[in-house]
């Protein structure tokens, strides 16, 4: 792990961040476009990304980590909702906001900007286990979030959360890995 290649990378992102952030206060990204963007990264490049990066050799190593993996994100996102339910009982707001609260509690950015310093750091071959601890992400954030965001209102589509591509991508990838099949070279 070299620092300048860390740091290359994290001041490579916060550059593109910069662009973003110039490009939308001087007009050139409007809201429209700024939604084809975001769909486009959330519905088609990183569920591919997903698939892709699950593409690796199923070893009694890997498949061990894998296993602890899951249990661990599981784990951490089941702690962060118990802590939330806790510690938003004393937070003087309204039912809706302390969902909201909860929410950003417990699912934080970590694929987003997970990706690249992962990357950065531990090379391509760490995309593995960066999007096998998000395997439980897309499963809570369709459900769990859905209804800390409605605050159980009853306003949840479970043909939207079992049709999300993020849930489809990681079961794929996820079926792909346990198949042991092999995907076309990129």
């Amino acid at each position: 792990m070299d620092l300048i290649s860390i740091i290359t990378a994290l001041a490579g992102l916060f550059v593109i961040i910069g662009i973003g952030f110039a490009a939308r206060k001087y007009g050139i990204l409007n809201g429209d476009r700024l939604h084809l963007i975001s769909h486009i990264l959330v519905n088609v490049s990183l569920p591919a990304l997903s698939i892709v990066s699950l593409q690796v050799q199923q070893t009694a190593t890997t498949m061990g980590i894998a296993g602890h993996m899951l249990l661990v994100a599981f784990a951490c996102y089941l702690s962060a909702f118990v802590i939330g339910l806790v510690l938003f009982r004393f937070v003087p707001s309204t039912s809706e906001e302390k969902g909201i609260f909860q929410f950003m509690l417990i699912f934080s950015n970590s694929l987003f900007m997970g990706i690249p310093v992962a990357s950065a750091m531990f090379g391509a071959s760490s995309l593995f286990y960066v999007f096998l601890f998000n395997v439980p992400f897309y499963l809570l954030v369709f459900t769990l979030g859905v209804w800390l965001l409605n605050k159980g209102a009853g306003r949840f589509d479970m043909k939207k959360f079992l049709l999300s591509p993020g849930l489809v991508a990681a079961i794929v990838g996820l079926v792909i890995f346990l198949l042991k099949v092999t995907l076309p070279p990129r």
